[in-house]
């Protein structure tokens, strides 16, 4: 996935993302590397205090609690990159923060996409669930840049693909 992600930040001119949630930053901070501007947010209070004690020395990474749930400050990120998330979050609150990245001035905004689910199930905050958003009631259109995720060295996940949206 960084292998990939790093191809598409060099082919759009990608300076700046935002990483929602960042969780403990475990896969993504091999692209800390790159001269790119780092946000990361994460509901866990904790968990941002410790990545912030972690990457302090690299003046290209920040850290910020924050509910992505009531966030709408998408604005002035070349990407906003919400993997692993709405697979936990219910329809409505999914649909809200689409509206959201749509009328914001992200340049791109990415989240994991299932394509073989062919009904979208309701759950609560915080359950567990794949989901297609190309599928009722998202029907969001095909993505401008798809990317197959890999569970371990070399096995693609043949479901579980990053769909990245011009915005």
């Amino acid at each position: 996935l960084i292998i990939h992600l790093e191809k598409f930040f060099l082919k759009n001119n990608i300076k700046n993302i935002l990483d929602a949630p960042c969780g403990d930053c475990a896969w993504i901070e091999k692209i800390f590397r790159l001269d790119i501007q780092y946000t990361g947010i994460d509901i866990v209070g904790e968990l941002i205090l410790t990545n912030k004690e972690k990457f302090k020395k690299n003046k290209n990474v920040n850290f910020y609690c924050e509910d992505l749930t009531e966030y709408d400050k998408f604005d002035n990120y070349d990407l906003v990159l919400l993997r692993d998330f709405f697979i936990h979050l219910p329809l409505k609150n999914i649909q809200d923060i689409i509206i959201n990245l749509k009328k914001s001035n992200c340049k791109y905004f990415a989240f994991n996409n299932y394509e073989s689910v062919n009904f979208n199930k309701e759950i609560s905050t915080g359950q567990h669930r794949k989901i297609n958003l190309l599928k009722e009631p998202f029907n969001m259109v095909k993505p401008f840049y798809k990317i197959q995720e890999i569970n371990n060295e070399n096995n693609p996940d043949q479901d579980n693909f990053i769909y990245i949206y011009k915005n």
